[in-house]
């Protein structure tokens, strides 16, 4: 069986395909794929997700392995993989908007299980029947061979050449309150896709839609390098360049429960950590609540009594100004810049891109701190709309004429660059153009601090 479950006898069936074109299945190795279950993490049968896992490390994913979500535990940094879940999100459906909405980043990889019932939340609905394809795996129905590459997008089509689908469902966009939609994998028709990206404009938090999970079993990765690289692809999609990669893999979800409650990111701390922490800070609880220190307690309460009287004669402490706009997002710049320039024989081409979307935001920015009006960072920025912030920050003396002409020149040059046809851009000249970019963001940085001082 791989990926429905109600129908054992067609998947098996299906298999003889493999087994044409060089996936071994001896009748021991179906057996042990029946004990091991469907999508199992910890098994190398050929349904089971072992080699996965082993991808993973090759690309240098971090993966904790659950069959069951407590939203409690779970912070709006994570990124979430659900594979075949068996239960959908219930009466927690509300906690899965929210972890959304609050920046939360999910892989939902379904076609007959319960995955429609996580997916129809974000506007993406699950066809039972796949569209078209001009090619099938060894010459099967099943196995329908779809283009990777640009078809994918460029980071999920990363290195894929092809994906082979076995007796995948589909995916369309529906009417949904606020979500914008992108399909990635389009079948033959055009309409039908076999994956689909869920965002709404102004928000972090996002969501992906895969059709076929199957595509992801040891008898898939192991035969089809497309396969595998997708595989390592869909795990890193959520991730941020130059930072460590972490996924929840919630495979066979059989229980969900708990209450997501949103809160500031665990800087790295994984779950084991965390709950090490809360066990140290229970055991001191206990230590504090003893009958002997409640002298020590009394002593705490009179001096902080005293504490304010004695520090109400001291004059206050000086306020530190205030950070210049966009300085998360600078910070996330340069440490992504910084991993870039380490990795001496890479194109830059996808970092230039970077760049010219950050400056691009910068400029926006800058201008919108002056019209005092909140329009959606998130929209696309043109060179005309680009040109026309620039000429109002001139026009307002907020930049100097010849800053705003060589900012806009600049964005230019980023877009050649970074265009797909263009040359390779070596190591030198990206590391020209994030000077640039950074001595820009200096000098719009300062458009607003006389107006916020003020």
């Amino acid at each position: 069986m791989i990926g429905r479950p109600r129908q054992l006898s067609p998947r098996l069936v299906g298999l003889s395909a493999l087994i044409a074109v060089g996936v071994a299945m001896s009748p021991a190795a179906v057996e042990a794929g029946a004990r091991g279950g469907d999508f199992d993490p910890a098994s190398d049968a050929w349904n089971g997700l072992g080699y996965l896992l082993e991808t993973a490390r090759e690309a240098q994913v971090q993966l904790e392995v659950s069959s069951s979500l407590d939203w409690s535990e779970i912070s709006a940094d994570e990124v979430l993989f659900v594979v075949a879940p068996h239960v959908g999100p219930g009466r927690h459906g509300a906690e899965l908007r929210r972890f959304v909405r609050a920046g939360g980043r999910i892989v939902i990889a379904d076609d007959f299980r319960a995955g429609e019932r996580w997916l129809r939340s974000f506007g993406i609905q699950v066809l039972q029947q796949p569209g078209p394809s001009a090619r099938y795996a060894a010459g099967v129905r099943h196995l329908p061979e779809l283009q990777g590459g640009a078809e994918l997008g460029d980071f999920l089509g990363y290195h894929v050449a092809q994906v082979v689908l076995n007796h995948p469902a589909a995916l369309i966009a529906t009417a949904a309150h606020g979500w914008q939609h992108r399909a990635l994998g389009r079948f033959g028709d055009g309409v039908r896709s076999w994956a689909m990206e869920a965002w709404r404009p102004g928000e972090q938090g996002r969501v992906l839609g895969v059709s076929d999970p199957s595509l992801l079993i040891n008898a898939m990765v192991r035969r089809f390098y497309g396969n595998k690289q997708v595989g390592a692809n869909l795990l890193r999609y959520f991730c941020f360049e130059g930072e460590p990669c972490r996924v929840r893999l919630l495979a066979n979800l059989h229980q969900v429960h708990g209450s997501f409650q949103p809160r500031a990111p665990q800087h790295g701390l994984d779950l084991d950590v965390r709950r090490r922490l809360q066990r140290v800070m229970a055991s001191v609880d206990t230590f504090l609540a003893r009958r002997e220190l409640r002298p020590l307690w009394w002593l705490l309460v009179v001096f902080a009594f005293v504490t304010p009287i004695l520090r109400s004669a001291r004059l206050p402490t000086p306020r530190l100004p205030p950070p210049a706009p966009g300085r998360d997002d600078q910070g996330r710049l340069r440490h992504t810049v910084r991993a870039w320039l380490a990795r001496p024989d890479a194109d830059y081409r996808r970092p230039a891109r970077q760049l010219a979307n950050h400056l691009s935001r910068t400029v926006t920015l800058a201008d919108q701190e002056i019209q005092s009006y909140g329009a959606p960072l998130d929209a696309p920025q043109t060179r005309a709309t680009l040109s026309e912030a620039i000429a109002r920050l001139v026009a307002r003396g907020n930049l100097a004429p010849g800053s705003g002409r060589r900012i806009l020149d600049l964005v230019g040059v980023l877009e050649e660059v970074a265009d797909r046809l263009a040359e390779p851009v070596d190591r030198d000249r990206f590391t020209q153009l994030a000077a640039e970019v950074d001595w820009a963001e200096q000098v719009l940085s300062h458009t607003t601090l006389g107006r916020k001082n003020s």
